[in-house]
């Protein structure tokens, strides 16, 4: 209704405008009536422009396209701004979010191989982190990170993710079972097959560990390919003992 009595008296001050102009144009009436008439108009399309402005922040618009999946607002019910009333979701555009612990700030980047596990689904899924956070969390000491992943229909938004990040690699190192690594007091050895007087014999061979991560030990050196480790009953042999396979 007031956009309609806006846009009434915005008709009638026009015509009153244009007949003002016409007669001032014929040097007939003062110049006040003329600018009065002017400013009437300009200040009623002000007015009328703010109340639609007004009226389209009545409606309530998704910034996002989506499926409407919850409705927690009635017809007549009062709503102030950032209400959340309507549930839009979209499940075309997908991310996973974690937090990643500070100590990691320096080898997390964007780009980086991730291993996305899904416990309830019982799925893996290869993809890259696309987003990290340039801010640390002061109360949990940690960073965000985010990956995008495409929809397959079955993924939910606030389903539970494992983010496996590869925060480190070594194409150089070999990666062994850790179980297969023993230790002296001064040293860490496995136990490979050799070549001795035309016998297969078992030689103890000291290595350097490095990291080491879900059972697996990275060697960074004490072992070259083409190298025969002994994964069966290693821990019976000794060195320059008889071996076969």
């Amino acid at each position: 209704k007031q956009l309609q009595t806006l846009e009434t008296q915005l008709s009638f001050a026009k015509d009153i405008y244009n007949k003002q102009k016409t007669l001032w144009d014929q040097k007939i009436g003062t110049e006040v009536q003329y600018l009065s008439a002017k400013n009437n108009v300009e200040t009623l399309e002000n007015s009328l422009a703010a109340s639609k402005q007004q009226l389209q922040m009545s409606k309530l618009i998704s910034p996002i396209n989506g499926i409407v999946d919850a409705v927690d607002i009635k017809v007549g019910q009062m709503a102030s701004p950032g209400f959340n009333g309507i549930r839009v979701v979209n499940t075309n555009s997908l991310k996973v979010i974690g937090e990643v612990s500070e100590a990691y700030s320096a080898y997390v980047q964007t780009g980086d191989k991730v291993k996305l596990f899904f416990p309830d689904l019982k799925q893996e899924v290869d993809s890259k982190i696309s987003f990290v956070s340039k801010v640390i969390n002061p109360q949990t000491r940690t960073f965000t990170a985010e990956s995008k992943i495409a929809s397959n229909g079955i993924y939910k938004p606030n389903m539970v993710t494992v983010m496996k990040i590869a925060d480190y690699e070594n194409p150089k190192a070999f990666a062994i079972d850790v179980n297969l690594v023993q230790q002296t007091s001064d040293a860490s050895y496995v136990y490979v097959a050799g070549e001795e007087n035309g016998k297969s014999v078992a030689q103890r061979r000291v290595v350097t560990v490095g990291k080491i991560y879900n059972g697996i030990a990275e060697i960074t050196s004490g072992l070259n390919a083409g190298d025969k480790l002994i994964t069966v009953g290693y821990q019976e042999v000794v060195d320059g003992q008889e071996v076969k396979w």
